[in-house]
């Protein structure tokens, strides 16, 4: 009985002994996979980015009276920075425009109402759609000019 253990044993360790000499070429088959793995998955979920999605809400602020701020998740990145985000103007009666798309962490879209006007600016931030933009940018909106677009349920 005890030298059936023995050579049961011995024949274990030479299995063992040849899984452990194979591993170094298996790992180097595994890493190359798992590089094309997430290449290949980085690509196809970037593309699939829609800036205009308002699936995910986020949070939504008043700006002025019967004025808002709403903001939208549209790519969290999770463990590699921070969520893409959409923000929209709205009265939520009349009108809806989409302000831009930025990063969470590096960027920002900032609404100021100051007497009929509305003031936006747009930080830069790394995100393709914001390439051009190398300094704060602020565009100025009329209340009136965009109580007039009744494009709510144009989205």
């Amino acid at each position: 009985m005890g030298s059936f253990v023995y050579l049961e044993l011995t024949v274990i360790a030479k299995q063992f002994d040849r899984i452990l000499k194979c591993l170094p070429d298996m790992m180097e088959i595994n890493k190359k996979t798992l590089l094309i793995g997430i290449i290949f998955c980085s690509c196809f979920f970037q593309g699939c980015i829609n800036d205009k999605s308002r699936k995910n809400h986020k949070w939504t602020f008043k700006v002025c009276d019967s004025l808002y701020a709403e903001t939208f998740s549209t790519f969290g990145q999770g463990a590699w920075g921070g969520d893409r985000d959409g923000k929209w103007l709205t009265d939520s009666a009349t009108f809806r425009i989409f302000l831009g798309a930025f990063d969470e962490t590096k960027g920002g879209i900032y609404v100021e109402c100051k007497k009929d006007s509305v003031y936006i600016t747009q930080k830069p931030d790394d995100l393709d759609v914001n390439s051009s933009i190398k300094a704060p940018v602020t565009k100025a909106f009329h209340l009136n000019d965009l109580k007039s677009l009744r494009n709510l349920n144009d989205y």
